[in-house]
């Protein structure tokens, strides 16, 4: 290949070769660059921007009232007020915001622990 190469191009041939390889490389990378979706983090900067921008407010983890885990709130909820309010508190600072997050969080801890009975 490098006989070849020099022998048509000179003693300059290899050299010219690797860099048409580099160039067409370059060029068959540019439409994957130019397709290249949104980064997550960016996409979620701009909806913010514009949802500030229309002096809306959307949260991210609102949801509505579950009249289904209502009946098994005994069961869901602790007891004793001040564990309610220590785990209502961690969710409120992660950011679930709806009345029924302790509810889901220990019907969570519930199912994935029998599940993982189960399972093991």
């Amino acid at each position: 290949m490098n006989a070849f190469l020099t022998e048509a191009f000179g003693p300059l041939g290899p050299l010219m070769a690797v860099g048409g390889l580099g160039v067409l490389l370059i060029v068959l990378t540019i439409p994957f660059l130019m397709n290249a979706k949104e980064d997550p983090l960016e996409k979620l900067k701009n909806g913010n921007e514009r949802a500030a921008k229309a002096g809306t407010k959307d949260r991210l983890r609102t949801g509505k009232r579950n009249d289904k885990l209502e009946r098994y709130s005994n069961f869901l909820e602790p007891q004793n007020e001040e564990e309610y309010s220590a785990a209502r508190m961690k969710l409120l600072q992660a950011g679930y915001r709806s009345r029924d997050a302790v509810r889901y969080f220990h019907f969570a801890q519930f199912a994935l622990g029998i599940l993982g009975l189960i399972l093991g």
